[in-house]
Protein backbone atom coordinates (compact mmCIF):
# COMPACT_ATOMS: atom_id res chain seq x y z
CA UNK A 1 0.00 0.00 0.00
CA UNK A 2 1.34 3.47 -0.80
CA UNK A 3 1.89 6.13 1.84
CA UNK A 4 3.51 9.53 2.09
CA UNK A 5 5.21 11.42 4.88
CA UNK A 6 5.37 15.02 5.91
CA UNK A 7 8.52 17.06 5.34
CA UNK A 8 11.04 15.29 7.55
CA UNK A 9 13.42 18.20 8.15
CA UNK A 10 12.71 21.95 7.93
CA UNK A 11 15.63 22.55 5.57
CA UNK A 12 13.74 20.65 2.84
CA UNK A 13 11.54 23.73 2.44
CA UNK A 14 12.65 26.50 0.10
CA UNK A 15 9.69 28.87 0.63
CA UNK A 16 10.07 32.14 2.52
CA UNK A 17 7.92 33.71 5.21
CA UNK A 18 6.38 36.79 3.57
CA UNK A 19 4.18 39.68 4.69
CA UNK A 20 3.24 43.26 3.87
CA UNK A 21 5.82 46.03 4.23
CA UNK A 22 6.17 47.02 7.86
CA UNK A 23 3.54 49.58 8.94
CA UNK A 24 4.22 49.95 12.66
CA UNK A 25 3.28 48.00 15.81
CA UNK A 26 -0.34 49.22 15.79
CA UNK A 27 -1.07 47.81 12.33
CA UNK A 28 -3.92 45.30 12.71
CA UNK A 29 -4.99 44.81 9.07
CA UNK A 30 -5.91 41.39 7.80
CA UNK A 31 -3.75 40.68 4.74
CA UNK A 32 -4.51 39.17 1.34
CA UNK A 33 -1.60 37.73 -0.65
CA UNK A 34 -1.63 36.21 -4.13
CA UNK A 35 0.42 35.01 -7.05
CA UNK A 36 -0.25 33.51 -10.49
CA UNK A 37 1.33 30.67 -12.47
CA UNK A 38 0.81 29.11 -15.88
CA UNK A 39 0.85 25.33 -16.21
CA UNK A 40 1.67 23.69 -19.58
CA UNK A 41 -0.19 20.47 -18.71
CA UNK A 42 -2.80 19.12 -16.26
CA UNK A 43 -1.79 18.29 -12.69
CA UNK A 44 -1.72 14.60 -11.76
CA UNK A 45 -0.60 15.13 -8.15
CA UNK A 46 -0.46 18.29 -6.07
CA UNK A 47 0.41 18.96 -2.44
CA UNK A 48 0.34 22.32 -0.66
CA UNK A 49 2.44 22.72 2.49
CA UNK A 50 1.22 25.91 4.14
CA UNK A 51 1.21 27.78 7.42
CA UNK A 52 0.92 31.30 8.79
CA UNK A 53 1.69 33.60 11.67
CA UNK A 54 -2.01 34.12 12.36
CA UNK A 55 -5.09 32.20 11.21
CA UNK A 56 -5.16 31.75 7.44
CA UNK A 57 -7.07 30.41 4.47
CA UNK A 58 -5.56 29.02 1.28
CA UNK A 59 -7.34 29.58 -2.06
CA UNK A 60 -6.60 28.03 -5.45
CA UNK A 61 -8.64 29.41 -8.37
CA UNK A 62 -11.44 30.64 -6.07
CA UNK A 63 -11.53 27.31 -4.24
CA UNK A 64 -11.21 27.65 -0.44
CA UNK A 65 -8.90 24.75 0.37
CA UNK A 66 -8.86 25.26 4.15
CA UNK A 67 -12.62 25.73 4.58
CA UNK A 68 -13.88 26.71 8.03
CA UNK A 69 -11.00 25.25 10.03
CA UNK A 70 -8.94 27.66 12.12
CA UNK A 71 -5.32 26.88 11.30
CA UNK A 72 -2.67 26.77 12.48
CA UNK A 73 -3.67 25.84 16.02
CA UNK A 74 -2.04 27.53 18.98
CA UNK A 75 1.54 26.52 19.67
CA UNK A 76 4.32 28.48 21.42
CA UNK A 77 4.79 30.58 18.29
CA UNK A 78 8.12 31.90 19.49
CA UNK A 79 9.39 28.30 19.31
CA UNK A 80 7.44 26.41 16.65
CA UNK A 81 4.55 26.70 14.20
CA UNK A 82 2.59 23.80 12.70
CA UNK A 83 2.18 23.48 8.94
CA UNK A 84 -0.77 21.88 7.14
CA UNK A 85 -0.77 19.70 4.02
CA UNK A 86 -3.58 19.85 1.43
CA UNK A 87 -4.27 17.72 -1.61
CA UNK A 88 -4.67 20.35 -4.36
CA UNK A 89 -4.55 18.00 -7.35
CA UNK A 90 -8.06 18.85 -8.53
CA UNK A 91 -7.79 22.56 -7.73
CA UNK A 92 -5.24 23.35 -10.48
CA UNK A 93 -5.83 23.29 -14.22
CA UNK A 94 -3.79 23.66 -17.38
CA UNK A 95 -3.26 27.34 -18.16
CA UNK A 96 -3.39 30.31 -15.77
CA UNK A 97 -3.92 29.61 -12.07
CA UNK A 98 -4.28 31.98 -9.12
CA UNK A 99 -3.09 31.13 -5.61
CA UNK A 100 -4.22 33.30 -2.71
CA UNK A 101 -3.81 33.36 1.06
CA UNK A 102 -5.76 35.50 3.53
CA UNK A 103 -4.40 35.86 7.06
CA UNK A 104 -5.72 37.50 10.24
CA UNK A 105 -4.42 37.93 13.78
CA UNK A 106 -5.33 34.49 15.14
CA UNK A 107 -3.55 33.40 18.31
CA UNK A 108 -0.30 34.81 16.99
CA UNK A 109 -1.06 38.53 17.05
CA UNK A 110 -4.58 38.51 18.49
CA UNK A 111 -5.67 39.25 22.04
CA UNK A 112 -5.21 36.37 24.46
CA UNK A 113 -5.52 35.63 28.17
CA UNK A 114 -7.38 37.24 31.04
CA UNK A 115 -5.74 40.60 30.35
CA UNK A 116 -6.55 40.47 26.60
CA UNK A 117 -2.99 41.36 25.69
CA UNK A 118 -2.29 41.21 21.96
CA UNK A 119 0.83 40.72 19.85
CA UNK A 120 2.31 38.33 22.40
CA UNK A 121 4.44 36.66 19.72
CA UNK A 122 4.89 39.44 17.19
CA UNK A 123 3.15 42.35 15.48
CA UNK A 124 3.59 41.31 11.83
CA UNK A 125 1.48 38.65 10.19
CA UNK A 126 3.12 36.25 7.75
CA UNK A 127 2.34 33.34 5.43
CA UNK A 128 4.33 30.38 4.21
CA UNK A 129 3.51 28.13 1.26
CA UNK A 130 5.35 25.51 -0.76
CA UNK A 131 3.18 23.85 -3.42
CA UNK A 132 4.56 20.85 -5.29
CA UNK A 133 2.82 19.98 -8.58
CA UNK A 134 3.50 16.92 -10.74
CA UNK A 135 2.22 17.39 -14.30
CA UNK A 136 0.87 15.00 -16.90
CA UNK A 137 3.82 15.73 -19.20
CA UNK A 138 6.22 14.31 -16.60
CA UNK A 139 7.53 17.68 -15.38
CA UNK A 140 7.33 19.10 -11.89
CA UNK A 141 6.69 22.66 -10.72
CA UNK A 142 7.19 24.06 -7.23
CA UNK A 143 5.49 27.31 -6.20
CA UNK A 144 6.78 29.07 -3.09
CA UNK A 145 6.03 32.23 -1.18
CA UNK A 146 8.57 34.91 -2.04
CA UNK A 147 8.86 38.61 -2.96
CA UNK A 148 7.13 37.96 -6.31
CA UNK A 149 3.79 37.67 -4.50
CA UNK A 150 1.62 40.77 -4.04
CA UNK A 151 -0.18 41.79 -0.86
CA UNK A 152 -3.12 44.07 -0.10
CA UNK A 153 -6.50 44.26 1.60
CA UNK A 154 -9.81 42.51 1.02
CA UNK A 155 -13.27 41.92 2.48
CA UNK A 156 -12.00 40.97 5.96
CA UNK A 157 -10.57 44.20 7.39
CA UNK A 158 -9.43 42.96 10.82
CA UNK A 159 -9.75 39.58 12.52
CA UNK A 160 -9.04 38.99 16.20
CA UNK A 161 -10.07 35.92 18.27
CA UNK A 162 -11.37 38.13 21.12
CA UNK A 163 -12.34 41.38 19.40
CA UNK A 164 -13.90 39.60 16.45
CA UNK A 165 -13.88 40.28 12.71
CA UNK A 166 -14.69 43.46 10.85
CA UNK A 167 -15.77 42.81 7.26
CA UNK A 168 -16.92 44.98 4.39
CA UNK A 169 -19.67 43.01 2.65
CA UNK A 170 -19.60 45.44 -0.28
CA UNK A 171 -16.31 43.85 -1.35
CA UNK A 172 -16.60 40.66 -3.45
CA UNK A 173 -14.83 37.93 -1.50
CA UNK A 174 -13.76 36.04 -4.64
CA UNK A 175 -13.03 38.76 -7.22
CA UNK A 176 -9.44 39.14 -5.95
CA UNK A 177 -8.80 35.55 -7.05
CA UNK A 178 -9.39 36.31 -10.72
CA UNK A 179 -6.29 36.50 -12.99
CA UNK A 180 -4.83 40.03 -13.11
CA UNK A 181 -7.22 41.27 -10.38
CA UNK A 182 -5.67 44.05 -8.29
CA UNK A 183 -5.96 44.08 -4.50
CA UNK A 184 -6.88 47.18 -2.54
CA UNK A 185 -3.66 48.97 -1.47
CA UNK A 186 -1.71 46.39 -3.47
CA UNK A 187 2.05 46.32 -3.13
CA UNK A 188 4.84 43.77 -3.42
CA UNK A 189 5.18 41.32 -0.57
CA UNK A 190 8.37 41.42 1.49
CA UNK A 191 10.35 38.71 3.18
CA UNK A 192 10.07 38.63 6.97
CA UNK A 193 13.29 38.82 9.00
CA UNK A 194 14.80 35.41 9.89
CA UNK A 195 12.79 33.60 12.57
CA UNK A 196 14.09 31.39 15.37
CA UNK A 197 10.91 29.31 15.40
CA UNK A 198 10.70 26.12 13.35
CA UNK A 199 7.97 24.56 11.21
CA UNK A 200 6.64 21.23 12.46
CA UNK A 201 3.96 18.89 11.15
CA UNK A 202 0.53 18.85 12.79
CA UNK A 203 0.33 16.31 15.60
CA UNK A 204 -3.37 16.48 16.52
CA UNK A 205 -6.58 16.46 14.51
CA UNK A 206 -7.93 19.83 13.40
CA UNK A 207 -11.13 21.20 14.92
CA UNK A 208 -13.88 20.30 12.47
CA UNK A 209 -17.60 20.90 12.06
CA UNK A 210 -19.59 18.11 13.71
CA UNK A 211 -23.13 19.51 13.82
CA UNK A 212 -25.37 22.44 12.89
CA UNK A 213 -27.90 24.12 15.15
CA UNK A 214 -30.74 26.52 14.43
CA UNK A 215 -31.16 29.46 16.79
CA UNK A 216 -34.42 30.92 18.05
CA UNK A 217 -34.79 34.69 17.64
CA UNK A 218 -36.47 37.18 19.98
CA UNK A 219 -36.25 40.89 20.63
CA UNK A 220 -34.71 42.20 23.86
CA UNK A 221 -36.25 45.20 25.68
CA UNK A 222 -33.60 47.44 24.08
CA UNK A 223 -34.74 46.40 20.61
CA UNK A 224 -31.68 44.29 19.91
CA UNK A 225 -32.22 40.80 18.57
CA UNK A 226 -31.17 37.84 20.72
CA UNK A 227 -30.38 34.58 18.89
CA UNK A 228 -30.43 31.67 21.33
CA UNK A 229 -28.90 28.33 20.33
CA UNK A 230 -29.93 26.64 23.57
CA UNK A 231 -26.47 25.62 24.76
CA UNK A 232 -22.85 26.65 24.96
CA UNK A 233 -20.74 25.45 22.05
CA UNK A 234 -17.81 26.39 19.86
CA UNK A 235 -18.99 27.41 16.43
CA UNK A 236 -19.59 29.99 13.75
CA UNK A 237 -22.87 31.89 13.39
CA UNK A 238 -24.30 32.22 9.88
CA UNK A 239 -26.77 35.08 9.41
CA UNK A 240 -28.68 36.42 6.41
CA UNK A 241 -28.53 40.23 6.43
CA UNK A 242 -30.55 42.81 4.57
CA UNK A 243 -29.79 46.51 4.49
CA UNK A 244 -28.54 49.49 2.54
CA UNK A 245 -24.87 49.69 1.50
CA UNK A 246 -22.85 51.36 4.23
CA UNK A 247 -25.06 50.12 7.06
CA UNK A 248 -23.26 48.64 10.06
CA UNK A 249 -24.34 45.41 11.73
CA UNK A 250 -22.71 44.32 15.00
CA UNK A 251 -22.84 40.68 16.09
CA UNK A 252 -21.74 39.99 19.68
CA UNK A 253 -21.33 36.60 21.31
CA UNK A 254 -22.06 35.78 24.94
CA UNK A 255 -23.19 33.08 27.33
CA UNK A 256 -25.59 34.76 29.76
CA UNK A 257 -28.33 37.39 29.89
CA UNK A 258 -28.88 40.22 32.33
CA UNK A 259 -31.95 40.13 34.61
CA UNK A 260 -33.59 42.52 32.13
CA UNK A 261 -33.09 40.04 29.28
CA UNK A 262 -30.19 41.79 27.54
CA UNK A 263 -26.97 40.12 26.37
CA UNK A 264 -24.43 40.37 29.20
CA UNK A 265 -20.84 40.86 28.05
CA UNK A 266 -19.42 42.66 31.08
CA UNK A 267 -17.95 39.47 32.54
CA UNK A 268 -15.79 39.05 29.43
CA UNK A 269 -13.52 41.95 30.36
CA UNK A 270 -10.88 42.18 33.12
CA UNK A 271 -12.20 43.63 36.36
CA UNK A 272 -11.35 47.24 36.96
CA UNK A 273 -10.72 47.97 33.28
CA UNK A 274 -13.39 49.66 31.13
CA UNK A 275 -14.75 47.67 28.21
CA UNK A 276 -14.02 50.56 25.84
CA UNK A 277 -10.30 50.02 26.46
CA UNK A 278 -10.51 46.70 24.61
CA UNK A 279 -12.63 47.79 21.67
CA UNK A 280 -11.06 48.59 18.30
Amino acid sequence: APFETGVLTPDHFTAQWISAPEAGPDDRRALYLKTELTLPAPVVRGRAYTSALGWYRLFVNRDDTTGEELVPRWTPFDERVEYQVYDVTEAFAEGTNVIGMAVGDGRYRGAMGFDMKDARYGDRLGVFAEIVLELADGTRQIVTTDEDWVVGRGRIRTADPMFGERVDLRIDDRAWLEPAAVLEEQTQAVRLPPLDRVLVAEDVERVREIDRRTGSVRTAPSGQQIIDFGQNFTGVAALTLRGAPGSTVTVRYGEVLTPAGELDTTYLFPKGKPKEQFQR
